[in-house]
């Protein structure tokens, strides 16, 4: 698979993760609001949390590996191509005025 592939699954898959995680949540609680469960109310919740953060955190993971192996973010300096050398040219600028 190329390299260009990869980071566009990454992203989906994180991105379809983070929906689902979503979707869940919204489930959860309109369901919860119109029904009573009685005793199972608990029950729905706990799994709805779980499933909650099992699939946000797997969104999250996704979206990361994407940032991380494919150089969005380099190093934690956003790397945006000219933007990131021109606010280090003016940092550098500013800093000879000063002294």
């Amino acid at each position: 698979m190329k390299k260009k592939q990869k980071k566009a699954l990454h992203g989906e898959a994180g991105s379809f993760a983070i929906d689902l995680a979503k979707y869940i949540t919204t489930g959860v609680i309109v369901t919860a609001l119109f029904k009573d469960f009685g005793e199972n109310t608990i029950i729905i919740y706990f799994t709805g949390i779980i499933s909650i953060v099992f699939f946000f955190g797997i969104g999250l993971l996704s979206i990361n590996e994407r940032r991380n192996n494919y150089g969005k973010y380099n190093h934690g300096i956003l790397n945006t191509g000219n933007i990131t050398y021109r606010c280090i040219n003016l940092v550098q600028l500013y800093r000879k005025r000063i002294s």
